[in-house]
């Protein structure tokens, strides 16, 4: 029996509003490529991120993340810091597993860690 093999994975984060969550991240340039009454579909170059509304969420008790591996993270750093979007504790800097890193956050807490490899 041949062994199967993961070829991709999709965050689901959690968003009050999906409307809010849709003008939060066009700021990103994350552009819509599908919505439902429940659901939307973002996506950036290859990368897509899927969100499901929950609209009784407490963001402070939200610990949905997901790791974004990018090419150019200064420039999308500081892309990111103008719109807002840095978390606060999560300015950019070298790691000593060999990934350059920041944190951002959206309006509901969803934690988005972004690296390129040094």
């Amino acid at each position: 029996m041949e062994n199967p093999a993961f070829r991709r994975a999709t965050p689901i984060l959690l968003s009050r509003d999906l409307d809010k969550t849709i003008q939060f991240y066009d700021k990103l340039d994350f552009r819509q490529v599908a919505r439902y009454d429940d659901y939307l579909i973002l996506r950036r170059d290859d990368v897509d991120l899927h969100f499901t509304r929950w609209p009784d969420l407490d963001p402070k008790r939200n610990s949905c993340a997901c790791y974004l591996y990018v090419e150019g993270i200064d420039a999308l750093y500081e892309a990111w810091l103008h719109v807002g979007a840095v978390h606060p504790n999560g300015k950019i800097g070298d790691t000593a597993y060999g990934m350059r890193e920041f944190a951002a956050i959206d309006e509901d807490l969803n934690l988005l860690r972004v690296g390129e490899r040094t």
